[in-house]
């Protein structure tokens, strides 16, 4: 059996086969890199249950989306904890919370108040500033003032 310590070559450059392959990372048990005949490159921490000795499998997410280093810290947490499912849960929940907090951050935002700081911007740096405002407040404004603009998802 190959015994090594996965590298970001080896998991950019290994190969899809016609079976599932998992390749270990001897550097940190319990972490390996799932790859499907389709090339679709996942990794999963493995783990005995200590209470009902059943093999349990976490999906921790897709590479190249989750890379190595991600990979391995997320191991980190999960591999020092006494329930690794729920700690996997909990570090879920914390990445959501954030995301949700930086998406209503970005929300505060809308067409009038970006409009508003543009004249403003505008009236010290051009000379065609009122154009714009005109422009803006006679054919933006009416129709789009009361929208959020953000840069979420697309």
């Amino acid at each position: 059996m190959n015994r090594r310590v996965l590298t970001n070559a080896t998991v950019k450059n290994t190969r899809a086969t016609d079976k599932v392959r998992e390749i270990a990372d001897h550097s940190c048990p319990g972490l390996r890199l799932k790859i499907t005949p389709a090339g679709r490159r996942i990794w999963i921490y493995r783990y005995r249950d200590k209470r009902t000795r059943k093999l349990v499998k976490i999906t921790l997410g897709r590479y190249p989306a989750l890379s190595l280093v991600d990979a391995r810290a997320r191991w980190v947490t999960l591999s020092g904890a006494t329930n690794p499912k729920a700690a996997y849960q909990r570090a879920l929940d914390r990445e959501m919370a954030e995301d949700d907090a930086l998406l209503q951050e970005d929300k505060k935002d809308t067409i009038s108040t970006l409009v508003q700081d543009y004249v403003e911007h505008a009236r010290r740096s051009k000379k065609s500033w009122k154009k714009d405002k005109q422009m803006l407040y006679n054919h933006l404004m009416p129709r789009y003032e009361h929208l959020a603009a953000y840069s979420g998802p697309r």
